[in-house]
């Protein structure tokens, strides 16, 4: 068996006693000698560390927020290579530190929450190769401000031709940047415009034959460009995956500054109305939206028998007997579903929305009702602790 290998398939182990894959294992003990400097421990000369344990170290010294310019610079081209890099936390990196990545040929990259660095810079940082042939760029929560001048800066993601993938959640990313993309990257299949500036996303429908994901979780828009989203949402027949929530309807309210936007609502009657729309679509999240219907919803999975999410989290759906009813004749076992009716639904919105606050704390509270009826151990509830 190789090291990465035997990941719980087919075990019937659960990941609350599986035993850690070896490659896991190798790469804990290797970040614990990071020290807080960010300098690695080890004595006998010159390391080079074999490329994927090194992607691993990477992720998991970020995640141990141990990941500045420093350590990042142990994973020079010299000590390793480097093609799937994922830093989970790099509020620490500046462009000293990024410019370690020049040196290596980069196929996927995440920098979530880059702070001390514009997303611009960040790309400036890249060999040329990587930049012309890169497939993955995830940049959520980072910014294009440079924060020394205070002034956006123009975000040079059209440089990077060979994307399928862009994921620019929760930046500062607009209209305009998303035109751009459209118009300058040709192989686009997958993008995350969630909690962005973009006001209205009609651009899309350029790449309507081409664009298989979108993600535009709690995106901002007025009741006319939702309106005419609706209409025209049907045409990207190549989606295989969309996700149109909204923060939970309480999330405003409760705040101290008062509801900073009057959201307009995409219809999920209008979404839901053709049964024979989306033909490839097997990941639909709706949650927080208050207008979706249970039966139009049922009706809709019924003629998309490959489904395998739907989103319902702060929504009344989430409670009909079909998804929650092992009895009822719409009730899918394999159908993952988000919401608060039952112990399976609210584990569900804690894996899939830790990002989420309003929600992760709704689905805690709802959690903590189920346990209230409960006469025996649930092994799901101990699982939501390994999250």
């Amino acid at each position: 068996m190789s090291a990465g290998s035997g990941r719980n398939a087919g075990s019937g182990l659960s990941p609350v006693d599986s035993p850690k894959p070896l490659l896991d294992i190798v790469a804990d003990a290797i970040a614990s000698k990071v020290d807080l400097t960010g300098v690695l421990d080890v004595h006998g000369g010159d390391v080079f560390v074999h490329a994927e344990i090194a992607e691993m170290l990477v992720e998991k010294i970020s995640l141990a927020g141990k990941l500045d310019d420093d350590a990042l610079a142990i994973f020079a081209p010299e000590n390793t290579r480097l093609s799937r890099v994922r830093v989970p936390d790099a509020s620490k990196l500046t462009t000293r530190g990024l410019k370690t990545l020049r040196g290596h040929d980069i196929v996927e990259l995440e920098a979530t929450g880059l702070a001390k660095a514009t997303i611009s810079e960040l790309i400036g940082c890249l060999g040329d190769e990587t930049v012309r042939t890169m497939k993955t760029f995830s940049v959520p929560k980072s910014t294009v401000m440079d924060v020394s001048k205070h002034y956006a800066v123009m975000v040079p993601i059209s440089r990077l031709k060979g994307l399928t993938t862009l994921n620019v959640a929760g930046t500062e990313f607009n209209r305009t940047s998303l035109e751009m993309v459209v118009d300058d990257l040709p192989l686009l299949e997958s993008i995350d415009i969630s909690r962005t500036k973009v006001s209205d996303y009609t651009s899309l429908r350029k790449i309507r034959h081409r664009l298989k994901s979108l993600s535009a979780f709690d995106v901002k828009l007025t009741q006319p460009v939702a309106d005419a989203t609706v209409e025209w949402l049907p045409e990207m027949t190549e989606l295989v995956h969309l996700d149109i929530s909204v923060e939970v309807p309480e999330a405003n309210a409760l705040s101290p500054f008062g509801p900073q936007f009057n959201h307009g609502k995409i219809s999920s009657h209008k979404l839901l109305k053709d049964p024979d729309a989306f033909p490839k679509l097997v990941s639909l999240d709706l949650s927080g939206k208050e207008d979706v219907d249970a039966n139009e919803l049922i009706y809709f999975l019924q003629a998309h028998p490959a489904f395998k999410f739907i989103g319902l989290a702060a929504t009344e759906a989430c409670k009909d007997d079909a998804f929650t009813d092992e009895s009822n004749r719409f009730y899918n076992p394999d159908l993952a579903v988000t919401g608060s009716a039952t112990i399976r639904q609210a584990r569900e919105s804690m894996r899939r929305y830790l990002n989420r606050m309003h929600y992760v704390q709704k689905s805690l509270y709802y959690m903590f009702r189920h346990t209230q009826v409960m006469t025996e151990a649930n092994p799901e509830l101990i699982e939501v602790g390994a999250l």
